[in-house]
């Protein structure tokens, strides 16, 4: 009897801890509010007026709920069905593009593309250092207890 007790205390904290491995998806915001977030992230970088911050609100919001739906799996896609896509996308971010290109100032614009590419550049090399964490952790292989 003492036996069942003790492994039975021993095992309970481990099963508790155990349990919560996988957190559920935190909820994205809705386009408006990412878009009025977005309009005075770029008042502050770029001294926007109050006019062109709620246009740019207006342009982000539209771009927000305009965009085309990502497939739950792009690996079962056909090459056509992928060049669709992403010639979508592609004309879906000119369009932004132009209308930003009409609501700032050339300054402005420029600046908005110089960040836009450095931000492009920053994900690129933090899904690098992803890739080359996981590649490192099958060349280990699974973990011995």
């Amino acid at each position: 009897m003492k036996r069942k007790i003790i492994v039975l205390l021993l095992v309970l904290p481990l099963s508790i801890i155990a349990q919560d491995r996988h957190p559920e998806p935190e909820e994205r915001m809705t386009p408006k509010q990412a878009s009025i977030l977005q309009a005075k992230e770029m008042r502050l970088k770029m001294e926007l007026n109050d006019l062109q911050e709620i246009s740019i609100q207006k342009a982000f919001e539209k771009h927000l709920k305009g965009r085309p739906s990502r497939p739950k799996n792009l690996k079962l896609l056909s090459n056509d069905e992928k060049f669709e896509l992403r010639l979508a996308h592609l004309e879906h971010m000119q369009l932004l593009q132009d209308n930003l290109k009409v609501i700032l100032t050339p300054e402005q614009y420029e600046a908005w593309k110089k960040s836009q590419k450095k931000s492009r550049f920053a994900m690129r090399d933090k899904r690098k250092k992803m890739m080359k964490n996981q590649m490192q952790q099958r060349l280990r292989g699974p973990r011995q207890y």
